[in-house]
């Protein structure tokens, strides 16, 4: 591996290999005669060239050879010169009878050039190490993984319960949400995206009677393990993306039009102050999504989601479903304005703003066992 690090890097380090060598005043100053770059009729130029010619030293051009008659620096020839002394060394370990006159010649270039090849084995063996170590901690060469946590100190006050003439649980929880993210390219332009949370924050609705109530991050799973988002996003052309979606909400792919709050990450605590709840329609659906760009400024989103879809006797069309479009206008970075149409079956309660909100034609149970 040294070897090939040598010749790879040779071209791209030469330049500023030399400068460092002579950064510290300390330092000794060598010889005007040892700087001097290399020339194509100097005697070691010629004999590095028989030797690359012979034995293939060279991997850095695809001749195997130096381009041209070019001058080279002296650490530039260094690292044409380690290489050989790598490649015959290699050859002669298995065995192939070497030259004297080319191991005489090899021994002279190693005493002459003995200050170089020793500070550019230094280095080399430093990009060993560096390259290890980043070989070492690199989670992935195609997927990216972030995460986060969230931790909450949180209570209840009130009189009496929204739904009840019960007194409010006004007990101090602390509580956590925890959630790792790998995103993973294939083509540098799609996107699969997959994410896994766990958490014991509370859903406040029990305590107070109300969704109204609710934190932006709750999340009652106990601390085990669930899948929150599943879709692969893949550009269809120039201006338009299609997603395919195992698990997902119309807000992670929408624009929410509210900047500011519009995260339970990084927004508002309050549920019902994240996003409008036309957004949670479906909480975490399959189904598709397509995306348009008219411009820079103006976007036409259509999603379909489907909370049955791995039921075999509703399937994806025939359970609870919601089909959204939006047309998102932003003509600057604090201006928005989002048209939203939202159908929705069986899939109006959005676990979002009060109970009158939610069954604005009464208890649904209720009509449908009448």
């Amino acid at each position: 591996m040294r070897c090939n690090l040598v010749t790879a890097f040779t071209v791209l380090f030469a330049n500023w290999l030399l400068a460092p060598a002579f950064a510290d005043p300390m330092t000794q100053i060598p010889a005007v005669s040892e700087l001097s770059d290399v020339q194509p009729n100097d005697w070691a130029y010629e004999a590095l060239r028989s030797l690359t010619e012979k034995y293939g030293c060279i991997d850095g051009y695809p001749d195997r050879t130096y381009r041209g008659e070019r001058f080279l620096t002296r650490y530039e020839f260094a690292a044409g010169l380690d290489s050989c002394l790598q490649k015959i060394e290699a050859l002669t370990i298995s065995g192939v009878n070497i030259a004297r006159e080319d191991l005489t010649q090899l021994q002279r270039l190693s005493k002459d050039f003995a200050s170089e090849l020793s500070t550019l084995q230094g280095r080399v063996d430093g990009l060993e190490g560096r390259v290890a170590v980043l070989e070492d901690n690199q989670f992935s060469t195609t997927t990216k993984l972030s995460g986060e946590v969230i931790f909450a100190v949180s209570s209840a006050f009130g009189d009496r319960k929204a739904d009840s003439n019960e007194s409010v649980d006004e007990n101090v929880v602390i509580s956590d949400r925890v959630r790792l993210f790998f995103n993973t390219s294939f083509t540098g332009k799609d996107s699969l995206g997959l994410e896994i949370e766990a958490g014991n924050t509370p859903n406040l609705r029990e305590a107070t009677g109300t969704n109204m109530a609710r934190l932006g991050f709750d999340q009652g799973s106990d601390n085990d393990l669930a899948l929150s988002f599943l879709a692969y996003q893949f550009p269809v052309s120039d201006a338009a993306d299609a997603a395919i979606i195992l698990n997902a909400n119309f807000f992670d792919f929408v624009d929410v039009i509210n900047p500011d709050v519009g995260s339970d990450r990084r927004g508002g605590v309050s549920r019902f102050g994240v996003r409008s709840p036309i957004y949670r329609l479906v909480n975490g659906g399959s189904g598709a999504s397509f995306s348009y760009d008219f411009g820079d400024f103006a976007n036409l989103t259509l999603m379909y989601l489907s909370s049955d879809a791995s039921d075999p006797e509703l399937g994806l069309f025939g359970g609870s479903y919601a089909a959204l479009g939006q047309l998102s206008l932003t003509p600057s970075d604090s201006v928005g304005i989002g048209l939203t149409y939202a159908h929705s079956y069986n899939a109006l309660s959005s676990g979002t703003g009060s109970n009158n909100a939610n069954e604005p034609f009464g208890d649904a149970s209720d009509a449908i066992s009448a």
